[in-house]
């Protein structure tokens, strides 16, 4: 059964990174492809069960295209995020979750892989990640993860219900490490 679900989960997020136009930072180019985010976060965690809990978070990162690692874009981003842990108890590991956010993004204007000026953005982000979080030292973690969102923007938020707009789900992959607290509210 647990073979089952790994494999159904892979199939799943394959499929979604066949259809994605590309990283949330990079949202307005959708043609950039598969990018590389790394980021600095610090976060608190509020367990209210064995297995769940609601995380505050916030950070800033580099974000770059595969091959662009020269022209990253860069940006901060604070957001709330429900989270199922797959181990009770330890709040480690793998864990699935639901995060809205706000984030502002310095973002580079490519042409032929060069780049010829800089924009600014401002945005909502919604979405799901699935994240495997390792305890480095006692307060001290790395989490890499893969996640599906749909970011609106303050420049484009008119288009998202426009029949011709370039909408659907963005793929990132990315590493966060930084600092983290767990408070639990229950009792074992």
């Amino acid at each position: 059964m647990k073979k089952l679900k790994t494999l159904l989960l892979a199939t799943f997020l394959f499929f979604c990174v066949l259809s994605s136009k590309a990283d949330v930072i990079y949202t307005p180019v959708t043609h950039m492809g598969a990018v590389v985010s790394l980021e600095g976060i610090a976060s608190y965690e509020l367990a209210f069960s064995r297995s769940n809990t609601l995380n505050f978070w916030g950070g800033a990162g580099f974000v770059f295209p595969l091959g662009g690692f020269f022209h990253p874009a860069y940006g901060t981003e604070a957001a709330i995020e429900l989270r199922q842990y797959f181990n009770k108890n330890s709040f480690q590991r793998f864990n699935l979750g639901f995060y809205a956010g706000l984030a502002y993004m310095n973002a580079p204007e490519l042409y032929r892989g060069s780049a010829i000026d800089r924009y600014t953005s401002v945005g909502f982000v919604p979405g799901l990640k699935l994240t495997y979080k390792l305890q480095l030292a006692p307060k001290l973690i790395a989490e890499p993860y893969i996640s599906l969102s749909v970011p609106f923007y303050e420049e484009k938020f008119s288009e998202i219900f426009d029949e011709n707009s370039d909408g659907g789900f963005v793929v990132t992959l990315g590493l966060r490490i930084g600092f983290n607290q767990v408070k639990k509210l229950f009792e074992k």
